[in-house]
């Protein structure tokens, strides 16, 4: 673990008499009394800052973990897409994804989503939109005919949902015939467009 040490010297608080200040930092953050106001500010800087680095820290290793389960290497690329389609609750586009970004080929992000398909992290969804949108898959999915489950393709604001309760149902084909994949989208309002 990389431990990194910041240094402060709070500037001296304002008093009666102008005094000329001590010639070093040190010195003036030790022989006087620091401002309290600066010194409240700086506190809680430095408390958001720990929580920032806490929080970039446990997302960055839930993150790999996850990863890693899956055989995929973690790259920056490939954590910042992943927590994209982890804090989504509906399926994303490229296009959605690649509008999270500011300067970042479409080919690296469509790469990063092709590996992700690959390992049996996200699965994709043509709902019929013209855009094959992405979603995660559960932990234990490996993306055959059991995992597969209904999508819901609101009509109004065009967003697609996974409803992961709701599972395919198991069609008896013809004879010669071998199934291997399906999509099953049902069409309608969304309770957020109710």
């Amino acid at each position: 673990m990389r431990v990194i040490y910041f240094v402060f010297s709070l500037p001296p608080a304002k008093t009666k008499e102008t005094q000329p200040h001590k010639t070093t930092h040190l010195q003036t953050a030790a022989s006087q009394p620091c401002n309290p106001k600066f010194a409240k500010e700086l506190f809680f800087c430095l408390r958001y800052i720990s929580l920032i680095i806490v929080h970039c820290t446990f997302m960055k290793g839930k993150t790999d973990k996850k990863l890693e389960q899956k055989n995929i290497k973690p790259t920056a690329m490939r954590q910042l897409v992943y927590e994209i389609l982890e804090k989504q609750k509906k399926a994303l586009s490229l296009y959605e994804i690649e509008q999270q970004f500011d300067n970042v080929e479409r080919s690296t992000i469509f790469r990063t989503l092709k590996t992700f398909q690959d390992n049996y992290l996200i699965h994709s969804i043509d709902d019929g939109t013209g855009a094959v949108k992405y979603a995660l898959c559960d932990d234990d999915c490996t993306c055959k005919p059991d995992d597969l489950h209904i999508h819901f393709l609101c009509n109004k604001c065009g967003q697609t949902h996974c409803m992961k309760d709701m599972p395919v149902p198991k069609m008896d084909l013809a004879e010669g015939f071998s199934f291997e994949n399906a999509n099953f989208v049902v069409k309608g309002i969304c309770p957020n467009c109710r």
